[in-house]
């Protein structure tokens, strides 16, 4: 047979054929070749912000519906201010802030909470036009304080919170607008009765801390923070159907969840959380998960009134997302160090409160409030993609809830004299309750007689708030008698809570301690005026950890092979 003669361009051909036929991995090397994880730091496009504008002198922002104005808390009172720059326009005196959900989805009112002046309450919910006309009380004929007012999406529905002397009651209601705007119909959502109800449980829940956070997307749900399941003074975050009446809850395991604000779908929650941090100051309460039976008084107590005074550093944490029904895949999705070192309030590696405001109608941008040193900024945090809005719906009327009659008193609501009941817990022990005035003046008391409600830990000692006139007196030694899901077997001495705590004009005085098996014991002492964290506590300083985006994205190099 004669030779086949091959061409130059015939042989390249071949020979680029036969390098392209995949070659057998030896077994062992196939055995040896890991297959590349991506870090769970490196997050997708949707949760990388980076700070895009500083509103300074501002300690709360909101979006109106057509993202061109933010409204904004400041010194100066509530102040209207361009986003793309200009000159602000004041809409309410020094005294007044903004709602959790401020704007009518036209654009024409807000709700504000400030001073009632003259006879009344110390500070109400009120209704004003986006020019700062027709300012009206929302709840004219009721002596209690009022806060946290919010528009339903389709602007159909208000929403709030009503101090019911100690009771902190959610409120729900028609929005009427016209020449002096106003809420009619009424009804209290979540009824709550401190005297006669018998179950330890649901008082434990109706004493608990509430604060309307605003209504979903599509105004089918009613977001709120709670203390009710998590812990004194550990505040999660929870929805109410407004249809069905069930609660849902969110967060856990985060602190006090501070300011909360949904994604234009619905989808993914953003709120403020030292989660990723070493435990916060309010661990040395929430560690052991001191049963909330005062935490209508413990949050102004220890959280508001810290924040005011600055007597510790309070929420010193990031800004994470969360799927907004689970509260599952929470991500850091801004750094403490990112937003501190963005509003200029101080050298970021300092204590600051981080706090959730609100998110942008196109879901690009995110509000968050940076405090320090006294002074407050709000950083604009963006991103470059944004999030398909769901079609906002009429709010329904959820079962169960109650009129709220006017006017003063309430008959059958308002605690009017003093609560002293005992309750016995469904597995062994009591809890004695005194409970009088409100939580901005008055005094309040549990009792624990080795008290267990569901048999798995049992709590005995006492708690006890006092305030009048801007003072607190705290006192408190709670021990954890036997062990939890945690895991504690010795937890006679491994979960307890002390507290000496006196807040006057001269400052603060005393001391605080808490131990769990999470966090371990930590305590904090008054020094200059303040309290101070105490041995290697550092009060969150230290760099986050366990939480997808608390580290940097080091995207793994592709190896080469040969």
């Amino acid at each position: 047979m004669d030779p086949v003669l091959l061409t130059r361009k015939e042989v390249v051909a071949l020979a680029a054929a036969a390098l392209a036929v995949p070659w057998a991995e030896p077994a062992g090397a196939a055995r040896s070749r890991k297959r590349r994880v991506p870090s769970i730091h490196c997050l997708p496009p949707a949760d990388r912000f980076a700070p895009a504008a500083v509103l300074a002198d501002c300690s709360f922002a909101a979006w109106s519906p057509d993202g061109a104005t933010l409204a904004c808390t400041t010194p100066n009172g509530v102040e209207l201010r361009p986003r793309a720059g200009g000159a602000p326009r004041g809409i309410a005196e020094p005294g007044f802030r903004l709602g959790s959900q401020p704007w009518h989805p036209s654009g024409g009112f807000l709700l504000l909470t400030g001073p009632a002046g003259g006879v009344g309450p110390a500070e109400t919910a009120f209704a004003v036009r986006a020019d700062g006309s027709g300012r009206t009380r929302l709840l004219e004929d009721l002596p209690g304080r009022s806060r946290a007012a919010a528009f339903s999406p389709d602007g159909a529905r208000v929403a709030l919170t009503y101090e019911d002397e100690f009771v902190q009651r959610m409120l729900i209601a028609d929005f009427a607008s016209g020449a002096r705007p106003g809420i009619r119909g009424r009804r209290v959502l979540l009824p709550f009765d401190p005297r006669g109800e018998q179950s330890a449980a649901r008082t434990m829940q109706g004493l608990a801390w509430y604060e309307t956070r605003g209504f979903t997307p599509d105004g089918r749900g009613l977001v709120f923070a709670s203390d009710r399941g998590s812990g004194m003074v550990n505040a999660g975050v929870y929805v109410l159907d407004l249809e069905s009446g069930a609660i849902r809850h969110v967060t856990r395991d985060d602190g006090f969840a501070e300011g909360t604000a949904l994604d234009p779908s619905g989808g993914t929650l953003y709120y403020g959380s030292t989660r990723a941090r070493e435990p916060a100051f309010l661990t040395l309460i929430t560690g052991p998960q001191v049963p909330p039976f005062l935490g209508f008084a413990a949050v102004p107590a220890l959280h508001d009134t810290f924040v005011r005074g600055g007597w510790a550093p309070i929420s010193n944490g990031d800004v994470l997302a969360a799927d907004a029904r689970t509260g599952l895949r929470a991500r850091i999705v801004a750094r403490r160090e990112v937003v501190a070192r963005a509003a200029g309030l101080g050298p970021p590696d300092t204590e600051h409160r981080v706090s959730v405001c609100s998110m942008s109608p196109d879901g690009r941008e995110l509000a968050v409030a940076v405090a320090a040193s006294g002074r407050s900024a709000v950083v604009i945090m963006r991103r470059g993609t944004s999030a398909a809005a769901v079609a906002p719906g009429p709010s329904p009327t959820p079962p169960g809830t109650t009129g709220l009659a006017g006017p003063a008193p309430l008959a059958g609501l308002a605690p009017s004299a003093p609560v002293l009941r005992t309750l016995e817990g469904r597995f062994g022990g009591a809890l004695e309750l005194s409970l009088s005035g409100t939580p901005h003046a008055g005094r309040f008391e549990a009792v624990f007689r080795d008290f267990t409600d569901d048999g798995v830990v049992a709590y005995t000692g006492r708690v006890m708030f006092e305030t009048s006139g801007g003072n607190l007196t705290h006192e408190a030694d709670l021990r954890r008698l036997r062990g939890s899901e945690a895991g504690e077997e010795d937890a006679g001495d491994r979960g307890y809570y002390r507290a000496d705590i006196r807040i006057d004009g001269g400052g603060a005085r005393g001391n605080m301690e808490g131990r769990s098996a999470r966090s371990g014991a930590i305590r904090a002492e008054a020094s200059g005026g303040a309290f101070v964290p105490q041995g290697r506590w550092t009060a969150g300083r230290r760099a986050p950890v366990g939480v997808a985006g608390a580290e940097r994205c080091r995207r793994r190099r592709r190896r080469r092979t040969r």
